[in-house]
């Protein structure tokens, strides 16, 4: 007795071609996961000038500060109080990342001079720590007598 096994062949064909259909899709679209996107805590922070540490939080600086980064924009709230003067800290805006390349447009700040502003600087990203260093120069250097390094804790 001869056994026909075309419609079987044809069903098992089919069931991959949805398969195959259904889930190379997915596998294509998946982007890669910004490492940035979330909301930070700064839990530490340095400003050296003329090699000489000038300010360091905690230490010298008391306050807090978060920062959250969505796809393409940024914001950052909080307050310092050095001495005796209480500070405001914010701004927003949007950036670009690329590799640990990041840029800043600025569109509000606390300080009015940096509105309009492109600042660049290194991110790393370690875990649960962020790490910005600034300022660096076209050749994405930093000076490492004159620079900024704020170090944030993942919140979510």
């Amino acid at each position: 007795m001869k056994t026909n096994t075309k419609p079987a062949l044809r069903a098992v064909s089919s069931i991959l071609l949805l398969f195959l259909l259904f889930f190379l899709p997915l596998s294509c679209n998946q982007t890669e996961e910004n490492p940035v996107e979330g909301a930070w805590d700064l839990i530490y922070a340095k400003s050296v000038s003329n090699a000489e540490t000038s300010l360091e939080f905690p230490g010298d600086v008391t306050g807090k500060d978060m920062k959250m980064w969505s796809e393409s924009h940024f914001i950052f709230v909080g307050y310092f109080d050095v001495d005796s003067i209480h500070y405001e800290n914010y701004g927003c805006g949007t950036y670009t990342l690329e590799g640990n390349h990041y840029t800043e447009m600025i569109q509000y700040h606390v300080g009015a001079d940096y509105v309009g502003q492109e600042v660049k600087m290194l991110v790393e990203v370690s875990n649960d720590t962020l790490t910005q260093t600034w300022p660096v120069d076209d050749e994405w250097n930093v000076d490492t007598d004159n620079y900024r390094i704020e170090k944030y804790v993942r919140l979510d």
